[in-house]
């Protein structure tokens, strides 16, 4: 993402919706809508939109375990492999 956003005021959203569409959809680079001389909303391709919630996901995930670190929930390997090693079991017997 480069350092300048690129700025697009409303009033040009709505003069040249299709054009921005595009523009946006050809390049990862969001577009800051602006009101007023404010930003109001973000325009991005839904590509970088669909990779940065995937990511946020992650992170989310990597924050739950690291809480779970923290608070003493912990769960052996031996635990993991053998809870994987029943569900994998399952999963074949019921082909």
């Amino acid at each position: 993402m480069s350092i300048i956003p690129h700025i697009v005021p409303v009033s040009e959203l709505r003069r040249d919706a299709s054009q921005i569409v595009s523009a946006v959809n050809g390049s990862a680079e969001p577009v800051v809508i602006t009101q007023r001389g404010r930003a109001k909303a973000v325009l991005q391709n839904i590509d970088e939109y669909q990779l940065i919630q995937r990511k946020l996901e992650i992170a989310e995930l990597l924050a739950a375990g690291e809480a779970d670190i923290q608070a003493g929930r912990l769960t052996s390997s031996k635990e993991v492999h053998t809870a994987a090693k029943s569900f994998l079991d399952e999963k074949r017997a019921k082909k």
